[in-house]
């Protein structure tokens, strides 16, 4: 099952929930305070039987507990056991859980509940310079989409903003668009491409 369908069955029974890659044990320690429920995803296999890095990946869903980093131990319901609750040490748990790159759903059952936006951590991800072409097709197509939508709903240009008009200046084709608006468009087609590559996925340019 890919990471990001974890936590869907949850949001169908109108629970609150975010997901976050690169998390922290300090991370689960704090959401916990906070009282969310927490689900990590881990290879159980090394979890369980501490086996070599390069032979595993992130396979299982566990329900943290609770956490103690100061004696190095966090309680998990995993399915995989019969216990209701098991005891780990967290420098294990830590090891199998880097397989998903640390991977965290946080589940909101409290009305205490303060959104905190995790966006996933690109700065890591090298594009190649063929994608730039790709890049500019992305900003291009997206700006086509908002004003086609915009059009729709009976949006028109307008040298100012108004609201009550349905005028923006922004009505016009991507070339004529401020500089910074470009920039916005085209840094959102680069995060997107970094954020396909993270995710394992690969972009080739079919052949003719």
């Amino acid at each position: 099952m890919p990471l990001y369908n974890i936590g869907r069955l949850l949001e169908k029974n109108n629970l609150s929930v975010s997901r976050r890659y690169d998390s922290t044990t300090e991370d689960i320690a704090r959401l916990l305070a906070n009282g969310n429920q927490l689900i990590a995803v881990i290879d159980n296999t090394q979890l369980l039987h501490d086996v070599a890095e390069d032979t595993t990946q992130p396979n299982h869903a566990v329900a943290i507990s609770s956490i103690s980093i100061e004696s190095d131990e966090i309680t998990l319901f995993n399915p995989y056991t019969e216990e209701e609750l098991t005891t780990y040490p967290l420098s294990s748990f830590v090891k199998a859980w880097a397989q998903s790159n640390h991977y965290l759903v946080v589940v909101n059952t409290t009305d205490r509940f303060v959104y905190e936006p995790y966006p996933i951590r690109l700065d890591d991800v090298q594009l190649d310079d063929g994608l730039a072409e790709l890049q500019e097709a992305i900003a291009e197509n997206a700006h086509e989409i908002w004003a086609k939508a915009r059009t729709d709903q009976g949006w028109t240009y307008g040298p100012e903003r108004n609201d009550q008009k349905k005028e923006t200046p922004d009505m016009v084709p991507y070339c004529n668009l401020p500089e910074s608006e470009k920039l916005y468009d085209r840094e959102m087609a680069m995060q997107t491409l970094k954020l396909v590559k993270k995710l394992g996925f690969e972009i080739r340019k079919k052949q003719p």
